[in-house]
């Protein structure tokens, strides 16, 4: 297998691999605009920054970040390497779900007392409407004494 000497071969064999367009890529990785991925491709820009390539390896976990780097071997992951990777993404992937777990646990007892919260309000709302009422009430009554005073 050949050594890719520029990064703009090494980004032209890995969209080629991955079969998808330059905007397509720098979308998935996550880039709002492709123009840092053009800059690589036109030599623009002589490398692959290491901000780049992680982001390529986090949209695309399956591409080696040697071959990024260097543009030597495979673009993907072999089976073994892949394994190693499986069992980093399972832990991974648990410390995520215990997150979401205790987010969701979060959310769930905020929605609770948001509840509470529009309940003791409407209360509190009913509450004033009848001291707003009975002040009313009073105020016509000090009127009428003061009329037949």
């Amino acid at each position: 297998m050949e050594k890719l000497s520029t990064s703009s071969e090494i980004l032209d064999k890995l969209i080629s691999e991955l079969k998808i367009d330059i905007a397509t890529l720098a979308r998935e990785c996550g880039y709002k605009r492709a123009q840092a991925f053009y800059d690589v491709k036109d030599n623009t820009t002589k490398v692959i920054s290491s901000k780049m390539a992680n982001k390529i390896v986090d949209a695309y976990p399956n591409v080696r970040l040697e071959f990024l780097y260097t543009g030597e071997g495979n673009v993907f992951k072999t089976v073994n390497e892949s394994d190693c990777q499986y069992d980093n993404f399972n832990e991974k992937y648990l410390k995520l779900h215990e997150k979401y777990s205790l987010a969701l646990e979060e959310v769930i007892l905020l929605k609770n007392e948001l509840s509470e919260t529009k309940e003791l309000n409407v209360a509190l709302m009913k509450e004033r409407d009848i001291l707003l009422s009975e002040r009313n009430e009073l105020r016509k009554n000090i009127k009428v004494a003061a009329k037949t005073a």
